[in-house]
């Protein structure tokens, strides 16, 4: 694990967080590839990346909003951390839902397509969440309960992440004090390969529709809300397999209340995007013409 990176400029050394470096690569990687799929779909270069700059705005506002509300305990004795963010001050699925919700309201406001600039957002979306959790594994953040498994991570001794994982597991009971810390699920390296696997399933999608018949292709906006299912899926049982550390507030149903409203949500939205009751065709019944009374 390296919670800090080293970095050379013009001849010069100086360290960064590994976390703060990969979600600032996240950020900027992320734009610009949304941007350019964008333009590669036939909209507007300029007019995407700023619908895409609004969204990753609301999505860092959302995202810090959510986790004061999870930590709220830890905030209300020390409000004055509320204004100072950082890296670790975090909660990815309130950035997710304000970042879509700007997206949306902006692009609706400039008469924008809605629909396709998500679609277009999906390669950035599995690329950017891929990052942030390389920041994450190499910081040892949102790390995972114990486990046996072969796959199972121990951090370097005395290491900051080291000394959380003694921490939580000694105040819940996992393990001793003098026993060291258990290894844990490796929950970041999971949540990066969900990524990238349900990315690839949504990116299938995009291109299936270059190569379909107008009637065949997928309706705009099924790639992201495919997206979205898949993960939030995932999210939901990945929810299990990470530790739940002891500043945090909310009740244990809040996050799988949470993600179930996000599944129900976006299963509805697929449904009304693909409207699958217009492909029916339903025979329609003729009824026998009644002869003609002959006159008298």
């Amino acid at each position: 694990m390296h919670p800090e990176l080293t970095l050379s400029l013009a001849g010069h050394q100086f360290a960064v967080s590994a976390l703060a470096f990969f979600y600032v690569l996240a950020w900027v990687v992320g734009l610009i590839l949304a941007g350019l799929v964008a333009w590669r779909r036939g909209l507007s270069w300029f007019w995407a990346s700023f619908v895409y700059v609004c969204a990753i705005a609301g999505g860092i506002v959302g995202a810090r909003l959510l986790h004061i509300a999870d930590n709220w305990g830890y905030y209300a004795v020390h409000p004055g951390s509320i204004k100072g963010a950082d890296v670790h001050d975090f909660a990815l699925y309130g950035g997710l839902i304000l970042a879509a919700l700007v997206g949306v309201f902006v692009a609706r406001s400039f008469r924008l397509r809605a629909w396709r600039l998500a679609d277009s957002a999906v390669p950035a979306l599995a690329v950017g969440i891929a990052l942030m959790r390389v920041g994450s594994y190499l910081d040892g953040s949102s790390f995972g309960n114990p486990t046996s498994l072969p796959w199972g991570v121990t951090y370097p001794e005395w290491s900051k992440a080291w000394r959380d994982v003694l921490q939580h597991q000694v105040l819940s009971g996992e393990t001793g004090l003098f026993d060291g810390p258990k290894p844990v699920h490796p929950t970041q390296l999971y949540e990066l390969i969900a990524a990238l696997v349900v990315g690839v399933v949504a990116i299938w999608l995009l291109l299936r529709n270059r190569r379909s018949p107008s009637k065949a292709r997928t309706a705009d906006g099924v790639a992201f809300l495919v997206f979205v299912l898949l993960f939030t899926v995932f999210r939901l049982f990945d929810h299990y397999l990470r530790a739940r550390v002891g500043t945090l507030k909310l009740p244990d149903w809040f996050y799988p209340l949470l993600y179930g409203a996000v599944i129900v949500m976006t299963l509805l939205l697929i449904v009304g995007r693909v409207r699958p009751w217009k492909r029916l065709r339903i025979p329609k019944l003729r009824l026998p013409s009644r002869a003609r009374r002959s006159s008298p």
